[in-house]
């Protein structure tokens, strides 16, 4: 394939390409690992996989059209652990058992491995009701959204909370 060279940009024209192969040319390059991980923080810490729709799509503007894979760190995966290892410190450090959590429906909360634990410690599970305006709302959801956002962003950068503010306004923009 031959390209035409203007400043630093090679321009295709794909109506007359031609290829030395059967298989078709993937212009979707794989970004490195430290690309990755820059977007990722970028785009508030969504998933690799919406980052691709993303670009795939071209629904943002300014993000390299890249193909980003990187073992996130950022994972649900990980909820069932720390609370257990939460659970289990406070009841050593307090002397007292804990009775009841109470938590969201979501399916880091919501899965085997914390029924199982909880059985096992005779630990009342809650749930919040699900699809009740009140509990979750569309602006809930968007409030909730915008928080955990500034809060892994200013969490990210080692940064005080007198940068809320900006935080805030920055995952809004």
């Amino acid at each position: 394939m031959r390209a035409s060279r203007t400043n630093d940009t090679y321009q295709i024209d794909m109506s007359v390409a031609t290829t030395t192969s059967s298989v078709a040319t993937c212009l979707l390059t794989k970004a490195t690992e430290l690309d990755s991980i820059l977007w990722h923080r970028k785009l508030g810490h969504i998933s690799y996989r919406k980052m691709n729709h993303l670009v795939r799509n071209g629904l943002v503007t300014g993000v390299p059209k890249l193909r980003f894979a990187v073992a996130d760190d950022c994972t649900k995966d990980e909820t069932a652990d720390i609370l257990q290892y939460l659970i289990l410190s406070l009841e050593s450090l307090c002397k007292r058992k804990v009775r009841r959590i109470r938590s969201d429906n979501g399916t880091e909360f919501k899965n085997n491995l914390m029924e199982l634990f909880c059985l096992k410690k005779g630990i009342r599970h809650e749930f919040s009701a699900p699809y009740t305006p009140q509990q979750n709302g569309v602006a809930e959801r968007k409030n909730r959204t915008l928080i955990e956002t500034a809060r892994t962003m200013l969490s990210d950068a080692k940064l005080p909370v007198t940068f809320w503010a900006e935080a805030v306004n920055t995952a809004c923009a």
